[in-house]
């Protein structure tokens, strides 16, 4: 544990009771994993948020769970609104936008939309320009 001393206190004495034997470490695997997390939006006219859903799962958990909670909510919103448009903006990651269209194509199968926007958002449009980085649109 990480202790405050105060600025003028001399370190804490240590004493090793063995010596100090350096040996390498065993061979690892740096991997890369970052928890998923999504929000579902509802908007106004302007843009501005009305009200934000926020979802998160580890990295260790599949993303589906979540982008079927996300779906689940949406569905909801359409059932009360018909008329809502549905957009996905989001990274690059191809594991989140192909999740996030099984989840939108059956919203599409039920007749619940018709189409969605998809676009990704400007600090990973930004990050990777030059990359692949177009929006789609979804057609009925």
């Amino acid at each position: 544990m990480v202790e405050s001393r105060a600025a003028n206190a001399p370190p804490k004495a240590t004493t090793r009771r063995k010596p100090l034997k350096r040996r390498p470490p065993a061979p690892f695997d740096v991997n890369w994993r970052m928890a998923y997390v999504g929000t579902v939006s509802f908007v106004d006219e302007n843009g501005e948020a009305i009200r934000t859903i926020r979802y998160a799962s580890p990295a260790c958990d599949d993303p589906t769970a979540l982008v079927d909670s996300m779906t689940a909510d949406c569905r909801v919103a359409l059932r009360r609104t018909p008329t809502l448009g549905v957009g996905i903006v989001q990274d690059g990651a191809p594991e989140m936008w192909n999740r996030t269209r099984e989840g939108l194509a059956k919203l599409k199968e039920e007749g619940g939309i018709g189409s969605w926007e998809e676009g990704i958002d400007r600090y990973h449009l930004m990050g990777a320009a030059g990359g692949s980085t177009r929006a789609h649109r979804a057609r009925a």
